[in-house]
């Protein structure tokens, strides 16, 4: 099963006096690929340049190897993004795109000729999608799909490609997914909404039955009008899960979600939630569950969400975590195992803490990182 990661903003802030990768300002996401193995993402600056790193953990996030770098790049508006396979097949893209073979432990750069803002890994095959823009000042881009059938050695240009799909250039290019594929054969593509002056409910997507060779487009509907663009995952049974988001205010971002149990065909709309409302507090970072209808949601701001009627209705897990500026994220990797990443914090400190659930998250389980 490949997971996705809510890709989050690079802070440049992270080169924090403590200079160690793994400071809570330098995190930005846990992805766990299986039920014990995963990478946290991290970030840092070093003068001119932003370097990413990664750290392994092979014991269900109990603790975690020493920091590798991924690579680095000039610091810019760009974020930084990663999708890992249970094959061992990473994908870590945005300011540095790179592939690795071995859960992490050694990278080879990808330069395909523009910027990669989403990807997707099922065994050993990676789709990714790259902005194609007309000029360095385009606001929006069309995006094309490059694959890999052997991990990453070798990739080629999509011969069909989802006409009309298009992302964000620049800062929020990699801030909502692009492309998820549940198996080799079985994929999405998700457009951002055509502007941010009137946010759509109503936001394009394609789906593919056949790899790629050919895609069919659809629509999904938001009870939230959508403002960037969604962030969609996948239950433990394959149900299709879309967080549709507005403009993010003053900790605050009105949030909606749809379901799908039909390959994206046919979406359930759940109501939206009055701006104000418990659900809204924090920004849109993840959405996973365990099942269609227990529902997680977790993001920066705010505190960790859950629903028990297949996102209808929310109520906030208040002792799990704090309301911090930290980035904050929430998966689950089957219908039992789930992971949180976020901070317990006092007066005096700030510690990163990782909460592991086996029992589809009636319990919670912590660990200091």
């Amino acid at each position: 099963m490949a997971l996705i990661g809510a890709s989050t903003a690079w802070l440049e802030t992270a080169s924090s006096a403590s200079g160690s990768p793994m400071a809570p300002g330098s995190v930005q996401e846990l992805i766990m690929a299986t039920s014990t193995r995963g990478l946290l993402l991290m970030g840092v600056t070093n003068g001119g340049s932003c370097v990413v790193y990664v750290s392994d953990t092979n014991d269900a996030a109990k603790s975690f190897a020493a920091p590798v770098e991924v690579g680095s790049s000039k610091c810019s508006e760009a974020n930084e993004g990663l999708t890992e396979g249970s094959s061992g097949v990473v994908l870590a893209y945005g300011t540095v795109t790179s592939v690795s073979n071995d859960w992490g432990a050694t990278w080879s750069p990808l330069n395909l000729g523009g910027q990669v803002v989403g990807g997707s890994i099922s065994g050993h095959s990676i789709w990714v999608t790259r902005l194609k823009c007309n000029s360095a000042s385009s606001q929006q881009c069309n995006l094309s799909i490059y694959e890999s059938s052997n991990s990453g050695k070798t990739w080629r240009e999509s011969r069909a490609q989802p006409r009309g799909a298009r992302a964000w250039n620049g800062l929020v290019s990699v801030l909502a997914t692009s492309i998820l594929f549940k198996t080799p054969s079985v994929g999405f593509v998700f457009s951002a909404p055509s502007t941010q002056l009137q946010p759509m409910h109503r936001i394009d997507m394609w789906s593919t039955t056949n790899g790629g060779n050919s895609w069919r487009a659809g629509i999904i509907t938001c009870a939230e009008p959508v403002f960037n663009g969604l962030l969609v995952s996948q239950t433990s049974g394959g149900v299709l899960l879309a967080l549709c988001s507005g403009q993010p205010f003053n900790g605050y971002q009105a949030k909606s979600v749809s379901v799908s149990n039909s390959l994206g065909t046919r979406w359930t709309v759940e109501p939206a939630n009055q701006l104000g409302s418990k659900f809204d507090v924090g920004y849109a970072d993840s959405i996973a569950g365990p099942s269609p209808q227990t529902i997680y949601e977790f993001g920066q701001e705010g505190p960790l969400h859950v629903s028990h009627d297949g996102g209808a209705t929310w109520t906030d897990l208040v002792t799990f975590g704090v309301l911090s500026s930290y980035p904050s994220n929430v998966q689950f990797v089957n219908s039992k195992d789930g992971f949180a990443l976020g901070v317990q914090q006092n007066a005096k400190s700030v510690a990163l803490v990782d909460w592991v659930t086996r029992d589809s998250g009636r319990s919670w389980t912590s660990h200091e990182i």
